[in-house]
């Protein structure tokens, strides 16, 4: 049976890559286009002169979101009606709301087909790459990542379904975000999906959460759009514990359900970042069936006096490099450098630390510009 209706589930550049190989580009209509079309003329007229123009129907994900709740629900309908008269050809959809794929099964189930895109699987190689970058980028930590590969590892199994969900929790600026960004980059080359919880009032993560209209933001339309398995839920601890229920599902099953749509999340890792000092306040927070959701907690350590250190070695040298000629020359003088060692034990993390090189480089820098100021105004004057 030929392809007419196509739904395809799955990242928007992955979505236009399969429309360039499989549509002629200069004979397609969107649906919003489509739907302005219809409004402007009496719809029976707009059909007839339509009639065989045999076009191709586009409608991304975010052209759901454009037209009217009522019209997306009878959408099945009003398209068999068009293919039927020749005005469309073929239908290619992008993340349709779960009332419009329903109806669409419903009444044109034999000419349609389904495709989701496919997430990398996790392999050896890439908990090796893991382990590899983290050396390289992450100071004081290492204990941590021994935690995190053993976390990941089962997902190297042939039959792994199962997500795959971590705390990362302590203090601020030690490496949780950063560590999710390495565990990302090593396995896809997808963009890691990060939706920082702290963003949203209670109310609008609720309806953020558990879906609203559709004209409204949606958590679960974000993940059917992420290029990556790997789900980054920063701030954790703001999440409110009125809307700890719609992780239950997400966390045991890897399926997550809201009021438009469904999205599978099997083979994923999902990471949550908290600043939680102890298991103990974690579990008194998110309550024991959440708690109980989580395949493990990983703590992350304040720094130590040798890990400062480094971490302003490291920082000094890399911002080093956005100066040129006379600036970067004074910079390099080695007093800098070391009288920043020896204050390692002021700075708290590694993000107070880069302001704290930063700040330093410039109190050098604009000292240097006054004092030539000055000697060019005594010059000057005589």
């Amino acid at each position: 049976m030929e392809e007419i209706y196509s739904i395809y589930t799955g990242p928007s550049k992955q979505f236009q890559n399969k429309l360039e190989r499989a549509v002629d580009m200069e004979n397609v209509i969107h649906l919003r286009e489509l739907v302005l079309e219809m409004d402007s003329k009496n719809f029976n007229n707009w059909i007839e002169e339509n009639r065989n123009q045999s076009r191709t129907l586009i409608c991304n994900a975010e052209a759901f979101s454009s037209v009217k709740e009522h019209f997306v629900a009878n959408l099945p309908y009003i398209l068999k009606l068009l293919v039927d008269y020749g005005c469309i050809d073929k239908c290619y959809f992008q993340n349709p709301p779960s009332v419009f794929t329903k109806g669409l099964k419903r009444i044109v189930g034999d000419v349609l087909t389904e495709e989701s895109y496919k997430y990398e699987k996790i392999t050896r190689d890439n908990l090796l790459s893991i382990y590899q970058r983290y050396n390289e980028e992450i100071i004081g930590q290492n204990d941590t990542l021994i935690e995190i590969l053993s976390t990941l590892y089962p997902l190297t199994a042939a039959n792994a379904e199962k997500p795959v969900v971590m705390m990362f929790y302590g203090p601020a600026g030690v490496g949780k975000t950063e560590s999710a960004k390495i565990i990302n980059n090593a396995l896809t080359n997808g963009e890691l999906f990060r939706q920082q919880l702290s963003m949203f009032q209670t109310g609008d993560f609720g309806s953020y959460l558990f879906g609203s209209s559709l004209e409204h933001p949606a958590l679960a339309r974000d993940l059917l759009n992420r290029e990556s398995n790997i789900i980054l839920f920063d701030e954790f601890n703001r999440c409110s514990s009125a809307v700890h229920s719609a992780f239950f599902q997400m966390f045991d099953e890897g399926i997550f359900v809201d009021k438009n749509y469904e999205v599978n999340l099997k083979n994923s890792v999902i990471i949550c970042t908290a600043n939680y000092e102890s298991r103990e306040e974690i579990f008194s927070a998110l309550g024991g069936p959440l708690f109980s959701r989580f395949d493990h907690f990983l703590h992350f350590n304040y720094l130590s006096i040798d890990a400062k250190k480094t971490l302003i070695q490291e920082k000094y040298l890399a911002l080093l490099d956005q100066w040129t000629g006379k600036e970067k020359e004074l910079l390099k003088e080695p007093e800098h450098i070391e009288t920043l060692v020896k204050n390692a034990e002021f700075f708290t993390n590694a993000r107070n630390i880069e302001k704290g090189v930063k700040g330093y480089m410039s109190k050098v820098l604009v000292k240097y510009m006054i004092e030539e100021s000055a000697k060019e105004s005594e010059f000057v004057s005589k």
